[in-house]
Formats: C-alpha cells, structure tokens, sequence
C-alpha cells in the first residue's frame, strides 16, 4: 500500500511539476528581455548587459521542470530512507559539469553555462528515474505521456499567441518603465489565461489540483 501511495503521488507530482513549469519555461523564453529589461536596466546597467542577461535566462528556464523533478525525485528517495543514491548521482553530475562548462562555454559564452546547468539536471532526473523504476516499477507512464501531451499543446498555442502579442505590444512598451511593466503584466495575464482555457478544453485533471491548491492558499492567508 505505502508502494503504490508514492507511485500515485509520483505520477501526480511529476504531471503538476510539467503543467506549471513547461508554460512558465515558455513565458521566460518569449519575455526574458522585457523582464530583464524591467527588472535590472538602470543607471550603469543598459540595453547589451540586458541582452546578456536575457540570453543568460533563456538556457536557465529550460532547466525549470528538470529542477522541479528533481525536488520530487529527492522526496521519494528520502521517503525510502535512501539518502546515499541522491549524493551519488548529484556528486557524479558535478564532473559532468565542469565538463560541459569546459565545453560549452567555447561555444556559447556564458550562455553555455546557463545551459549546463540544465543538461546536468536533466541528467540527474533521467538517472534517478532509472533508479527508482528498478525500485518500485512503472509508476504511470502513459498517464504521464498523455499529460505532457496535452500540457505541450496548450504550452505551443500559449506561446504561438504570447509572442505575437508581445511583438505588437512592444511598439508601446519601451516608452518608459511604468508603461513597459504594465504591458509586460498584461502579456503575462494574457498568456497565463490562454494557456489555462486550453487546459481546461483539454479537460486536464491537474487543473483541478492547480485550483484547490490556489484556495487553500488563499484560505491560509
């Protein structure tokens, strides 16, 4: 029974982990200038640091599900009383990157940093999955595909619709900072809903976890 519990709370960890983290990956992704620009573009920090910064984000939001994932994964070791395959893999995926370090950054500058940090997390979660799939079995795979399937699609029309409405809103945005967070919200809000609707048309099941999540919050608060 207690098997089966965290293989049903896995499955939903990792679904809900996709559904928040794959669209905010986008959302970066499409605004990292504006919200670097928001966020840090003043006094000696200008327009070039911005682009640096936003091409910095760009490779680190990609890593967000991966980082999710591997709270998650941490989680169900612990739970097993398992502290060393944690240590071990994490100890395994330091050499792996001051490798890609080493490597990418010839390529891709800092950037290539960025982007290391990512490949390494995702190197850990594919390790640790491995792991515990030997450990506890299948834990919902095709639940879990159909998922990511829906959450890939409503992610794409979210971003297909952010990016071209931010392209028309940014003839208005860079007038100033007031008027550039106020745009930017907008666009966040607007991104936000459309990627919810399509959940929702999708008939996804995570939505109903987002929700009472939200209330219980704002019950406690």
């Amino acid at each position: 029974d207690d098997i089966k519990g965290i293989k049903e709370s896995f499955s939903l960890g990792i679904r809900e982990i996709g559904y928040m983290m794959i669209p905010a990956t986008a959302g970066l992704v499409i605004l990292s200038y504006p919200i670097i620009k928001v966020l840090f573009e003043r006094y000696n920090f200008g327009p070039v640091d911005t682009k640096k910064v936003a091409y910095i984000l760009i490779f680190h939001s990609l890593g967000l599900i991966f980082f999710g994932l591997l709270m998650i994964l941490n989680r169900i070791f612990y739970a097993f009383k398992n502290v060393k395959t944690p240590l071990k893999v994490a100890s395994f995926s330091i050499i792996v990157n001051f490798i890609l370090d080493w490597i990418l950054i010839k390529f891709m500058d800092v950037g290539g940093l960025a982007l290391s940090t990512t490949l390494v997390a995702l190197c850990n979660v594919a390790i640790l999955i491995i792991i515990l799939r030997k450990k506890i079995g299948n834990f919902g795979g095709r639940r879990i595909f159909i998922s990511y399937g829906k959450i890939l699609a409503a992610a794409a029309v979210m971003s297909a619709v952010l990016y071209f409405l931010w392209r028309w809103l940014e003839n208005f945005a860079y007038q100033g900072l007031w008027p550039l967070i106020l745009l930017l919200f907008l666009a966040i809000v607007a991104g936000a809903g459309i990627y919810i609707a399509c959940t929702i048309l999708f008939k996804m099941e995570e939505v109903k976890f987002v929700v009472g999540l939200f209330k219980k919050l704002r019950k406690d608060t």
